[in-house]
């Protein structure tokens, strides 16, 4: 934030804002297979997630940011090489992919949550 208390984008948001844009105007363009440049876009949104990760403070976080972007990664490239798949297959690929992704996430939920109430549990009875 500056100093008036407005809120500055950082580059690594800019980059991000930019190429979600971009994604969204692919399939108004006429190309004939706009899958394959939104898989490009992913590829350079992961690049982006994994140079984030390499960022963060603790050596869990960095994994967790650098398994998402290799997701992310493996996205994009089937989306890319989607004129060459199936499109049912590469609907079911990439579902199984978001699916890992979110059940990932969901167990560092549990897991964080399930430390934070033994922690306050030890507290209360020390």
């Amino acid at each position: 934030m500056t100093s008036a208390g407005r809120i500055r984008p950082t580059g690594l948001a800019a980059v991000t804002g930019v190429l979600g844009l971009l994604a969204l105007v692919t399939p108004l363009g006429g190309a004939e297979y706009p899958a394959s440049r939104i898989g490009a876009l992913l590829a350079l949104a992961a690049a982006v997630e994994v140079l984030h990760s390499f960022r963060r403070s603790t050596p869990s976080s960095r994994g967790t940011g650098t398994a998402g972007g290799m997701i992310s990664m493996a996205i994009a490239l089937f989306l890319i090489n989607a004129p060459f798949l199936a499109a049912q297959a590469l609907r079911v690929v990439i579902a199984g992919w978001f699916s890992i992704d979110a059940i990932r996430c969901i167990v560092a939920v549990v897991r964080s949550r399930w430390a934070r109430a033994s922690t306050t549990t030890a507290l209360e009875y020390a």
